[in-house]
C-alpha cells in the first residue's frame, strides 16, 4: 500500500511542477507578445529566473521517482471516456517524442556532448552560474544601448569622434546643424516620395549593427 501511495504522489508532484512550469512559460510569453511596450529587463530575467527554478524543481522529482517513471507505463481503464477524450488520450499513449521535442532534445544532446576547450564535456551552466551571466548581460545591454542612443545624437558617428573628426571629409561646406524649417521641408520631401511609391531596399540586421557601431556599411 505505501508503495502505492508513493506511486500516487510522485505522480501528484510531477502534474504540479509541470503546470508550474508551462504558467511560468505562459507568462513570460504573454508579456513578450501581448503587452504593448517591451518588459523591462529586470520584470523578464525575474520570469526567467521563475521558470527555471520550476524547471530545476521538475528535474529533481524526475531523478527523485526515476525507477518509478521508468518503469511504468500508461494504459486506459474500460471507464474511459476514449472517444471524447481522444487528444488527451493520444497524448498519455504516445511512445515516441513530437518531431519538435525531438529536435530540442537533440540539440541539447549535442551541446551537452560537445567538449570544451580543456577537453572536458560540456554539461551546461549550474544555476548559480547561469544567473550571475544573465545578471552580466542585462547591464551590458543596457550600456551599450545607452553607447549607442547618444551617438545618434552626434553629427559624427563613434569610429569618426575616435579617429578625430578634424579628419572627416563631408563634402559639406555648410554648418552641419541643421535649420528648423529645412527638416519641414525634409519631412515634406519624405512623404512626396512615398506618395510615389519611391522605397529603399530594407537593411539586413548585420548591416544595421555595423552601421550603428561604425556609421558605415
Amino acid at each position: 500500500m505505501a508503495h502505492e501511495i508513493n506511486q500516487t504522489e510522485a505522480l501528484n508532484h510531477l502534474r504540479t511542477n509541470l503546470k508550474q512550469v508551462a504558467g511560468a512559460l505562459s507568462s513570460i510569453r504573454h508579456d513578450l507578445d501581448q503587452t504593448s511596450t517591451i518588459p523591462s529587463w529586470d520584470d523578464i530575467q525575474r520570469g526567467i529566473e521563475n521558470a527555471l527554478q520550476h524547471l530545476s524543481n521538475y528535474h529533481h522529482i524526475m531523478e527523485q521517482y526515476r525507477p518509478f517513471f521508468t518503469a511504468a507505463h500508461a494504459y486506459p481503464l474500460p471507464t474511459f471516456p476514449g472517444h471524447e477524450k481522444e487528444a488527451v488520450l493520444g497524448m498519455v499513449m504516445r511512445k515516441k517524442l513530437e518531431p519538435r521535442v525531438e529536435e530540442w532534445v537533440d540539440t541539447y544532446g549535442r551541446l551537452r556532448g560537445e567538449e570544451g576547450g580543456d577537453g572536458t564535456e560540456g554539461a551546461g551552466l549550474p544555476m548559480g552560474e547561469a544567473r550571475e551571466l544573465w545578471s552580466w548581460a542585462g547591464g551590458k545591454v543596457r550600456e551599450l544601448a545607452t553607447e549607442f542612443a547618444d551617438a545618434l545624437e552626434e553629427n559624427f558617428t563613434i569610429k569618426e569622434m575616435e579617429d578625430g573628426v578634424e579628419n572627416v571629409r563631408t563634402g559639406i561646406r555648410r554648418n552641419l546643424a541643421r535649420e528648423e524649417f529645412e527638416d519641414v521641408e525634409e519631412e515634406v520631401e519624405v512623404e512626396e516620395d512615398e506618395k510615389k511609391g519611391k522605397r529603399v531596399p530594407e537593411l539586413s540586421v548585420e548591416q544595421m549593427l555595423r552601421f550603428m557601431q561604425t556609421g558605415s556599411l
